[in-house]
């Protein structure tokens, strides 16, 4: 998509542009949480009505700071890196209930659902300490170094993938196995491409050496 605007549109414009259609998509799956949720408010759980509320809440907050974000200073327009940025991205919607089964005994599926509102709770977390230097594809921005930033470099991308397991112990599929595994695959490939970038950076290179985990303290 960015990459199509680039051949025709001035850099400023070709902002607002993508700016304004990716919110748009943001703001339609906040739409489908208000839905879910005046459908399901009498008959779903508490937790599952929380989780559905946090999530309204980050893909709201994803909308508005995708509209307010800074502008680049340096973007990588590779289409490898195109593709990769916008699967991951979306690929969680393509995730299906049917046919699907629960894999832990049903005492602990409350803990499951607890874990799921604690994991996209901090996932808000991680989004407000990217704030407008949010991005899908690879961009030097305003360099954020302080929040959930101060543990890992990629924190959104490790609750996502937190969250993604939760969800898998609860809706197994074959289905939905492979679109997890390939989730976390394309996290890692952006993580990487995003710094391949940032590193030009000396401030996130600084970080970068400060800051030793991608996803996960202590581990990786």
């Amino acid at each position: 998509m960015e990459y199509t605007l680039k051949i025709f549109l001035s850099k400023k414009t070709r902002h607002w542009v993508v700016n304004v259609i990716v919110a748009s998509l943001w703001a339609y799956y906040s739409y489908l949480n208000v839905l879910f949720l005046y459908a399901n408010w009498y008959i779903a759980s508490q937790l599952i009505l929380l989780i559905h509320i946090f999530l309204f809440i980050r893909n709201s907050s994803l909308t508005i700071f995708y509209l307010i974000r800074h502008s680049p200073i340096k973007s990588s327009f590779r289409v490898k890196e195109l593709i990769i940025a916008i699967y991951g991205t979306f690929i969680g919607y393509l995730y299906a209930s049917e046919g699907a089964v629960v894999l832990v005994p049903a005492k602990f599926v409350f803990i499951i659902y607890l874990l799921m509102v604690i994991i996209i709770f901090s996932s808000i977390l991680s989004i407000f300490s990217l704030g407008r230097s949010f991005a899908i594809l690879p961009s030097t921005r305003k360099i954020q170094t302080g929040g959930m930033y101060r543990f890992v470099r990629h924190p959104i991308y490790s609750f996502y993938i937190l969250f993604d397991i939760c969800f898998l112990l609860i809706q197994f599929s074959l289905l939905n196995l492979i679109i997890f595994c390939s989730f976390c695959i394309v996290c890692y490939l952006r993580a990487k491409y995003e710094e391949k970038l940032l590193l030009e950076d000396p401030i996130y290179l600084e970080y970068y050496q400060k800051t030793a985990y991608m996803f996960i303290p202590m581990i990786f």
